[in-house]
C-alpha cells in the first residue's frame, strides 16, 4: 500500500475522530459550563469557544505529529495495526484532556460555591 494512501487514511480517520469528539464536547458541555459559571451565558459561550479552539489546535497538532513514524508497515494488516495503535493513543489523549478539564472545572465550581456559602 502506498504511503500517501496510508497517510490519507490515517489523517482522515484521526481528524474525523478528533473533530466529532470536539463538537460533541462543545455542544453538550455548555450546560456544565453554565452551572460552573452561575448561568453567565456570555462567559460560558466565550469559554466554550476558547476550549473548543484550544482542543482542536492541540489535538490536530498531535494527530499530525503522530504521522511522522516512518514504519507504517508493508502490508495492509501491518498498516491496520499501526493505524489502530495511533488512533488508540489519540483516544486516550482525548479522554485524558477531557477528564483534566472536568476536574479543573469541578474544583473551580466547588471552591467558588464553598466561599459563597461561608
Amino acid at each position: 500500500m502506498s504511503n500517501y494512501i496510508q497517510y490519507g487514511i490515517y489523517l482522515s480517520l484521526s481528524s474525523y475522530l478528533t473533530i466529532i469528539v470536539g463538537l460533541q464536547l462543545y455542544h453538550r458541555g455548555r450546560v456544565f459550563l453554565l452551572m460552573v459559571f452561575s448561568n453567565d451565558e456570555k462567559l460560558t459561550d466565550t469559554t466554550n469557544r476558547l476550549l473548543f479552539t484550544g482542543y482542536l489546535l492541540l489535538n490536530l497538532g498531535y494527530v499530525f505529529t503522530m504521522i511522522s513514524t516512518n514504519d507504517w508497515g508493508s502490508s495492509t494488516a501491518e498498516f491496520i495495526e499501526v493505524c489502530s495503535s495511533k488512533l488508540c493513543i489519540i483516544c486516550l489523549t482525548l479522554g485524558s484532556i477531557h477528564c483534566s478539564n472536568l476536574i479543573l472545572f469541578n474544583t473551580y465550581y466547588f471552591v467558588k460555591n464553598r466561599t459563597n456559602i461561608a
